[in-house]
């Protein structure tokens, strides 16, 4: 099956910014999908796809700045709050009623930003192999992405070290698809200068940890046993931190969830939106 997108931009006079809309266009209600750092729209292949979210929600998805088709004018450092006023322009835009964001990694990080700071036009957050935080083995990963793009190495010879780091083991020894996926992950992060822009932009974010008492929406969050990138103390911090939080967690599953296990990761976020909406 075929999912089908409508491709817009939005331009002020720093960026023009790439998103995508597609499901149910006639809903009131919105998914806003927010990605990780190395992919975009497409990485959310499995719940486009899912019927309960294809036909009973419109679903929006965003090119961060300087990725994918969203382009960086001037190439000049901006910040974590940049990053989530411009999301908060497009959704001024395109949601009319309900909205609802489901983080994923550093997703869920700008997801949490996004729910404190605008507190009024989000009705639900969920948050897949998130944190207020990254483990010292990402925080290290990524300082290192940092500087070897600051030395010029290629990108997709970057990705191929890190790729292995976001899956199960039994996925990357029936992933068959090695050259063609990091490609794509290449692809996506052309510019190197925008993308390390980018990159800056999350390493220097506010201390989320310290705005979770403030965030009082319903907010369901899952962890993944294996997830060495957020691992599950930091989603537990969130449950005790949002008064308003469940919790649940997904045994032998790696930090890629919302990929090696769709079926279980889109049967929980529809749960969760059930909840949401029944309240």
């Amino acid at each position: 099956m075929r999912t089908h997108f409508i491709q817009k931009f939005k331009e002020n006079d720093k960026r023009i910014i790439s998103y995508y809309i597609g499901g149910n266009l006639s809903s009131n209600q919105c998914l806003l999908f927010l990605n990780g750092l190395y992919t975009g729209h497409t990485a959310w292949i499995k719940q486009q796809r899912y019927p309960y979210f294809r036909d009973n929600y419109k679903l929006l998805f965003i090119d961060y700045h300087g990725v994918g088709d969203s382009v960086e004018k001037r190439e000049e450092e901006f910040k974590f709050d940049d990053i989530v006023d411009d999301i908060k322009t497009i959704l001024d835009e395109e949601v009319s009623d309900k909205l609802y964001v489901i983080g994923y990694s550093v997703g869920g990080m700008l997801a949490l930003w996004l729910s404190y700071k605008f507190q009024d036009s989000v009705n639900g957050l969920i948050l897949l192999n998130s944190g207020s935080k990254t483990s010292i083995y990402a925080n290290k990963m990524i300082r290192g992405l940092l500087t070897l793009i600051e030395d010029g190495a290629n990108l997709k010879s970057i990705f191929m070290l890190i790729y292995p780091w976001f899956h199960s083991q039994e996925y990357l020894e029936n992933m068959d698809m090695d050259n063609f996926v990091l490609q794509k992950y290449a692809e996506y992060n052309g510019n190197s200068k925008s993308f390390r822009l980018l990159i800056k932009a999350i390493v220097n974010r506010p201390d989320l940890s310290v705005i979770l008492d403030n965030i009082l929406i319903p907010t369901f969050v899952l962890s993944s046993e294996h997830d060495i990138i957020f691992p599950l103390p930091y989603q537990q911090e969130i449950q005790a931190k949002i008064k308003n939080c469940k919790h649940e967690l997904l045994l032998n599953s790696s930090h890629a969830s919302y990929i090696e296990n769709h079926g279980e990761v889109n049967r929980f976020i529809e749960r969760a939106l059930k909840d949401m909406t029944n309240r």
